[in-house]
């Protein structure tokens, strides 16, 4: 697969088109194929898991605290999320180094990508006109 592949506004029908869809990783004899999972940008909702948890074993007051906007991303490949109900426009918390609180949200959050599963509104959920959640 070539490096880079030059592409007409023509070809382009949806974000997905504007990324590779897979890496081939190589290390020593063993090739790994990586796929394009999440396309998130500023302003996706995202619910975080625990460990060893199922997204189907979640109540709906679960979903709410633990669902987050995320905001930006960072050179250094952390990720930074605000509370979905923080209303506030500044606020005097910086963005730290962060570890989920799971039964009191934080307006804030910052971590590496691979820190935490996290389920994204698109692909995984989908945010109902009534605010419901349906996990797909």
């Amino acid at each position: 697969m070539e490096t880079a592949q030059a592409l007409t506004v023509d070809d382009i029908r949806c974000e997905h088109d504007l990324f590779v869809q897979f890496i081939l990783v190589k290390k020593e004899k063993v090739e790994l194929q990586l796929d394009l999972k999440y396309i998130l940008v500023p302003g996706k909702r995202v619910i975080f898991l625990k460990d060893s948890e199922s997204n189907f074993s979640l109540s709906e007051s679960d979903y709410f605290k633990r669902l987050y906007v995320y905001t930006n991303f960072e050179k250094d490949g952390r990720l930074n999320f605000r509370y979905h109900l923080e209303a506030r426009n500044k606020i005097e918390e910086k963005y730290a180094e962060s570890e989920i609180d799971w039964e009191n949200p934080k307006p804030t959050l910052r971590f590496g990508y691979a820190k935490y599963d996290f389920l994204v509104e698109g692909y995984d959920f989908e945010m109902m006109m009534d605010e419901s959640i349906q996990v797909k």
